[in-house]
């Protein structure tokens, strides 16, 4: 089947647990020619299915037996002769499948599926957690481990960042075929919303829309108690629980969430108040639709005082991890002015999943592969000497960024004006994309800002982790200034930058967690001692005018350190 017509009968749901994709379901349920089931659950599972043959076909591994393009028919003959055979069964024309992390894979899914459509749910994410610890005192009370973004508020803000972002990535990429419901709006007018939603699908629209909670649902046979209980799962559209998370939430975990999401442009651009005397999100929903899908498009798109924001990635066989670096640039929810990827002459399959990106982004992304390897310093160079964009910052090949990155470091920017570089807090991960530890774990002295030197030459600027501030985001400018990175070593070239930066500029720290340091057997951490400690020395011996520039004391205390770090 033609891929641009397939899934034509497909409607899928997502967005954050807890967000109203179960309210969204039923409604759609309840319309004559649609069938809402259970939640399928495995879509993802499919998705990663798709990604690991994908991988193994650009290898060369397995294209005597398959294409990508015979991986994608049977993959999306699979999914569809799993549902809909429920849809044929009801007699209904359509099938709904939602699950709410379906769109973490929203995007893949619209390459599958040329005909489906998307809908995307969002909600105020302190009603979201206050939901979720509901879920969690549940699931305690039925002797239920419940999941941990349900309780723990870090987690949970991760993940309602990381499913509004893929919805909001999904929908840029396909805007007629994805739909944004916020659900504040669906039960404050749930006539003007649901025909909406029914304009969007091409469907007649149908006053058993606004009762859902009147009709028997396939959905039920999932109710746990925990999740959803009978009462719960049979509710109209109504807003009681707009507000509910202020008799719910600490004022310590409202604060919290506040600060989380206070600069968020897609949320933002719904008008949700982050405000601490925050007013109702039922009072702010004033504006028809189509002036506030409009809104929160540009909100989320096209601020006139936003900057043009380049991203310098670096690779050398970094084919297991690239795709998820790739995708952490496009996930961004401040769009980059241009993605440049720089392959380092690398063996495996990274150029061959670089060149799939480029081919899907001609617009945005610009790759470069190299006949011979340069070395990192070189490559580093060889990007930002194309980089066009106002500010620019560096990714390397196995790294990733939070979605939020290129966002929040450019208001910590411009809310201290003077400052001419940013860095963020570092999460560290293993080769299987689990968390290790923070570089800042909020025990400590707080990662410094304003004039960072002594911290640079000492190394301390994060407690026990002997490195520097890394993955920063600095004006072009000031690093045209500061010069380019010196290609006559590789490591500690970083520590280098870091001290010219330093020497010349107030640097900003962002406060957020807002990148993924990955640690694994073929990393540069792993190179040998004597080689990290020769680097060292050549870098030491290259800074020490402006070392030795500095106050007695400042001077006396940089040797201490670094004489130590070399023993």
């Amino acid at each position: 089947m033609n891929p641009e017509v397939r899934g034509r009968r497909l409607i899928f749901v997502g967005g954050s647990p807890r967000s109203g994709t179960t309210l969204v379901q039923n409604i759609l349920d309840t319309h004559p020619e649609v069938f809402g089931g259970p939640e399928f659950d495995r879509t993802r599972d499919i998705i990663e299915l798709r990604r690991k043959l994908h991988h193994s076909i650009e290898r060369g591994r397995i294209d005597t037996y398959c294409s990508k393009e015979k991986v994608d028919a049977a993959l999306a003959g699979m999914i569809e002769g799993f549902l809909l055979p429920a849809a044929d069964r009801a007699g209904k024309r359509y099938l709904s499948e939602k699950t709410p992390w379906n769109v973490l894979v929203f995007s893949e899914l619209l390459d599958l599926f040329g005909a489906a459509r998307f809908l995307h749910v969002i909600r105020d994410p302190r009603a979201i957690f206050a939901s979720m610890a509901t879920v969690a005192e549940k699931a305690h009370r039925k002797g239920v481990t419940p999941p941990p973004y349900t309780e723990a508020l870090d987690q949970a803000i991760e993940r309602i960042r990381e499913c509004a972002a893929a919805g909001e990535a999904a929908r840029r990429m396909a805007p007629g075929r994805v739909l944004t419901i916020q659900y504040e709006t669906l039960v404050t007018h749930p006539e003007a919303e649901t025909r909406r939603l029914c304009d969007f699908l091409s469907l007649p629209w149908h006053p058993e829309l606004l009762h859902p909670g009147q009709k028997k649902h396939a959905g039920e046979k999932t109710l746990d108690g925990v999740w959803y209980d009978r009462k719960d799962f049979y509710r109209d559209p109504d807003t009681s629980r707009i507000d509910r998370w202020r008799e719910k939430l600490a004022s310590e975990q409202v604060a919290r969430i506040n600060a989380a999401f206070a600069a968020d442009p897609l949320f933002r651009g719904f008008g949700y108040d982050f405000t601490a005397d925050a007013r109702s999100a039922g009072d702010r929903i004033t504006v028809p639709a189509e002036e506030r899908d409009s809104h929160a498009q540009h909100g989320a798109e096209g601020a006139a005082d936003r900057p043009k924001i380049s991203v310098v990635l670096i690779t050398c066989n970094s084919g297991k991890y690239v795709r998820e670096s790739i995708e952490s640039l496009l996930a961004q929810t401040l769009p980059f002015h241009e993605i440049l990827i720089c392959d380092d002459h690398s063996e495996d399959d990274t150029w061959e999943i670089i060149s799939e990106y480029a081919g899907k982004y001609p617009g945005l992304i610009r790759a470069f592969h190299h006949e011979r390897n340069l070395g990192i310093a070189k490559n580093l160079n060889f990007g930002f000497q194309r980089a066009t964009g106002d500010l620019v910052t560096l990714v390397a090949g196995d790294d990733r960024f939070h979605p939020r990155k290129s966002e929040l470091e450019w208001e910590a920017l411009r809310a201290r004006p003077e400052a001419r570089v940013v860095y963020s807090n570092v999460r560290v991960i293993d080769e299987h994309s689990r968390p290790v530890s923070l570089w800042y774990d909020g025990k400590g002295p707080r990662p410094p800002s304003g004039d960072v030197f002594l911290p640079v030459c000492t190394k301390r600027f994060f407690p026990g982790n002997r490195g520097v501030f890394r993955n920063w985001m600095v004006y072009r400018s000031a690093f045209e200034e500061a010069g380019p990175f010196d290609e006559s070593f590789d490591l500690f070239n970083d520590w280098d930058m870091a001290v010219r930066l330093a020497a010349r500029f107030p640097i900003v720290y962002s406060g957020e967690v807002l990148v993924d340091y990955r640690r694994h057997g073929e990393g540069v951490h792993n190179w040998p001692a004597r080689r990290r400690a020769t680097d060292m020395a050549a870098a030491i011996h290259k800074n020490m005018p402006l070392i030795t520039a500095r106050r007695p004391d400042e001077v006396e205390e940089i040797a201490r350190h670094l004489q130590d770090f070399l023993e």
